[in-house]
Parts: structure tokens; C-alpha cells; sequence
């Protein structure tokens, strides 16, 4: 699924770009393209966090800390924040 949404992602960017580059690109065009540039990238985001929420089924709790560390997931000094999750 990430290797069909990624080369999904690529050909869209492509698409966006050349025809921006023609400089013809019509308001509506433009705007269905960034809208499905937008959808794909969604879908790979959730996947990217709904594989962050599969590694903890199979870890310890000793490792869910350090992985929780490293991820920028850890409860003290975190306030919240996840580092670009």
C-alpha cells in the first residue's frame, strides 16, 4: 500500500508540476490535482501512524518507553508535541 500511494504521490507531483510549468493550467485543474496531492499524502500519513500504533502490540513495556523515547512520544518534557508526527 505505501509503495502504490508513494509512486501514486510521485506521478501526481509530476503531473502538478509540468503542467504548472506549461503555464496553462486552468484554476480548476489546479485545484483537482492539489486536491488528490492531498488525499495520498493523508493516506500515507495514516498509515505511517497506524504502523506507530502496530509496533506497541509487539513490544515490552520496557521497550515501548524507549521507543516512546525516540520517537518523541515520551510523557516528560514532551508537552504534547510528537516531532513531525
Amino acid at each position: 500500500m505505501w509503495v502504490q500511494n508513494g509512486n501514486q504521490l510521485v506521478q501526481k507531483e509530476q503531473l502538478l508540476d509540468s503542467r504548472f510549468a506549461e503555464g496553462n493550467i486552468s484554476n480548476a485543474e489546479l485545484e483537482v490535482l492539489v486536491t488528490e496531492i492531498s488525499v495520498i499524502q493523508g493516506k500515507i500519513r495514516e498509515a505511517h501512524l497506524q504502523a506507530h500504533l502496530a509496533q506497541r502490540i509487539v513490544l515490552t513495556p520496557d521497550q515501548i518507553k524507549r521507543y516512546d523515547a525516540l520517537t518523541g512520544y515520551q510523557q516528560a518534557g514532551a508537552h504534547g508535541q510528537h516531532y513531525g508526527h
